[in-house]
Protein backbone atom coordinates (compact mmCIF):
# COMPACT_ATOMS: atom_id res chain seq x y z
CA UNK A 1 0.00 0.00 0.00
CA UNK A 2 3.17 2.22 -0.03
CA UNK A 3 2.55 5.28 -2.11
CA UNK A 4 -1.56 4.90 -1.65
CA UNK A 5 -3.64 7.99 -0.53
CA UNK A 6 -6.61 7.49 1.30
CA UNK A 7 -9.04 10.67 1.95
CA UNK A 8 -11.05 9.88 4.46
CA UNK A 9 -14.41 12.56 4.90
CA UNK A 10 -15.32 12.00 8.80
CA UNK A 11 -11.88 10.43 9.77
CA UNK A 12 -11.70 11.96 13.13
CA UNK A 13 -14.96 10.04 14.17
CA UNK A 14 -14.91 6.67 16.28
CA UNK A 15 -14.81 4.70 12.84
CA UNK A 16 -12.76 7.35 10.71
CA UNK A 17 -9.55 7.34 13.73
CA UNK A 18 -9.68 3.31 13.15
CA UNK A 19 -10.07 3.47 9.84
CA UNK A 20 -7.36 5.65 9.20
CA UNK A 21 -4.57 4.12 11.92
CA UNK A 22 -5.21 0.50 10.02
CA UNK A 23 -4.44 2.44 6.49
CA UNK A 24 -1.23 4.46 8.39
CA UNK A 25 0.08 1.35 9.74
CA UNK A 26 -0.36 -0.51 6.09
CA UNK A 27 2.08 2.26 4.82
CA UNK A 28 -0.79 4.36 3.09
CA UNK A 29 -1.06 8.55 3.48
CA UNK A 30 -4.10 9.57 5.00
CA UNK A 31 -5.84 12.78 4.13
CA UNK A 32 -8.91 13.37 6.77
CA UNK A 33 -11.77 15.74 5.88
CA UNK A 34 -13.00 17.86 8.89
CA UNK A 35 -15.69 20.52 9.04
CA UNK A 36 -13.23 21.29 11.74
CA UNK A 37 -9.96 21.20 11.10
CA UNK A 38 -8.15 22.72 14.00
CA UNK A 39 -9.69 20.22 16.89
CA UNK A 40 -9.92 17.49 14.66
CA UNK A 41 -8.17 14.51 17.00
CA UNK A 42 -6.84 11.94 14.11
CA UNK A 43 -3.96 9.17 14.51
CA UNK A 44 -0.38 10.77 13.89
CA UNK A 45 0.93 10.72 10.35
CA UNK A 46 -2.34 11.38 9.25
CA UNK A 47 -2.93 15.30 7.75
CA UNK A 48 -6.01 17.63 8.59
CA UNK A 49 -7.66 19.35 6.27
CA UNK A 50 -10.69 21.60 6.06
CA UNK A 51 -13.67 20.77 3.37
CA UNK A 52 -12.32 23.47 0.59
CA UNK A 53 -9.22 21.31 -0.02
CA UNK A 54 -11.01 18.50 -1.03
CA UNK A 55 -10.70 19.24 -4.79
CA UNK A 56 -6.98 19.65 -4.87
CA UNK A 57 -7.08 16.52 -2.29
CA UNK A 58 -8.65 14.94 -5.02
CA UNK A 59 -5.81 14.38 -7.98
CA UNK A 60 -3.28 11.73 -6.75
CA UNK A 61 -5.91 10.55 -4.28
CA UNK A 62 -6.48 6.45 -4.54
CA UNK A 63 -9.51 5.93 -2.52
CA UNK A 64 -12.29 8.31 -1.06
CA UNK A 65 -14.38 6.60 1.65
CA UNK A 66 -17.02 9.10 3.36
CA UNK A 67 -17.99 8.85 7.10
CA UNK A 68 -18.83 11.89 7.79
CA UNK A 69 -22.41 12.28 9.24
CA UNK A 70 -23.76 12.19 12.95
CA UNK A 71 -23.10 9.65 15.22
CA UNK A 72 -25.89 7.82 16.24
CA UNK A 73 -24.80 7.19 19.70
CA UNK A 74 -24.32 10.46 20.04
CA UNK A 75 -27.57 10.91 21.46
CA UNK A 76 -31.29 9.18 23.01
CA UNK A 77 -33.07 7.96 19.30
CA UNK A 78 -36.87 8.15 19.67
Amino acid sequence: MEGTRGILAGGSGLVGRRLASALLGRGARVAVLSRSPRGAAVPDGASVHGWEDLPGLLEGGSAVVNLAGEGIADRRWT
